[in-house]
């Protein structure tokens, strides 16, 4: 019989709101880093030069809104007007090193950025250093440089955790699973660190084997061609990763439609785990035994 194992939370409403405090903590982190960087200038007019990877998303905005409304309403009291600078690269690492490097000859008092290629950002902070000005990465950190301050969740241990939930909730089912990894992009640490913390745990379950691992780029053509293609291998198969997945799930359920286990997987469901973790979807596919 198909198993269907159901990792949503009780309440997805309490997931929300954890997921909405968390982001509000990563921006409310770095407000407090741009207040403390004014103050130790006695800066009147301080400008921060704002470099997005991208906009791919509505958080980004949110972010950003968030960060210009609470700079102005807290920055006033302390006789502080921010000034903002704000550019996007458009997911080009190219495009935001000539963006940074803007910022850095308009003369910023200081740069964050959210880094399109964890590795490529430390040439960006080594040439912010080099003109005196600070740098806070934001999100995603740097795999190389170190920047002057990184605000940020730490991707590894959601990973972590999620995974020993996961293998906790297979053995005490007498569970076999079987997972596609659909990695984001390799240049992503965040990414990186998601399937570190994944695999350091699973690996050595004895409940689950990653039969797979598929960069998308958090691209969700790949994201969906890569399952196919795993499914078409084996049609038992659990997917996991935190992106892409929003809006993919007719393409998943032609995926398992199409796949040659299309005739045991009648019980599927779709469960959307909005806590910060590496598992957003499982499939019925690992059965009990």
């Amino acid at each position: 019989m198909d198993q269907v194992i159901d990792l949503s939370p009780p309440d997805e409403r309490t997931s929300l709101s954890k997921m909405h405090r968390f982001n509000s903590f990563l921006a409310a982190g770095l407000l407090a880093g741009l207040l403390l960087s004014a103050s130790l200038i006695h800066a009147k007019d301080f400008t921060v030069g704002l470099s997005w990877n991208a906009k791919e998303s509505e958080l980004v905005q949110k972010w950003e809104d968030y960060l210009i409304l609470e700079g102005k309403s807290q920055g006033e009291p302390a006789g502080i007007n921010f000034k903002w600078v704000i550019n996007v690269a458009n997911g080009d690492p190219a495009r935001q090193a000539a963006n940074i490097e803007d910022l850095i000859n308009q003369g910023v008092n200081l740069i964050i950025a959210r880094a399109e290629d964890s590795a490529a950002i430390g040439a960006s902070i080594r040439a912010a250093s080099s003109a005196g000005i600070p740098f806070i990465t934001f999100d995603r950190a740097s795999s190389s440089d170190k920047p002057t301050a990184h605000v940020g969740g730490d991707s590894y241990d959601q990973a972590k955790t999620t995974a020993e939930a996961f293998v906790a909730l297979l053995k005490a089912n007498n569970v076999q699973g079987k997972c596609i990894e659909l990695q984001g992009a390799l240049t992503d640490i965040n990414a990186v660190n998601r399937s570190k913390g994944w695999h350091d745990v699973t690996d050595k379950s004895g409940v689950v084997v990653t039969v797979v691992s598929v960069p998308t780029e958090w691209n969700p053509e790949l994201f969906r061609s890569g399952a196919t293609n795993a499914l078409r291998c084996d049609g038992s198969l659990v997917g996991h990763e935190n992106r892409a997945l929003r809006g993919m799930v007719p393409s998943w359920r032609a995926v398992f439609s199409g796949s040659k286990g299309a005739g045991q997987l009648g019980a599927w469901q779709y469960r959307g785990n909005r806590c910060p973790s590496a598992i957003v979807l499982l499939a019925c596919g690992a059965s009990g035994r």
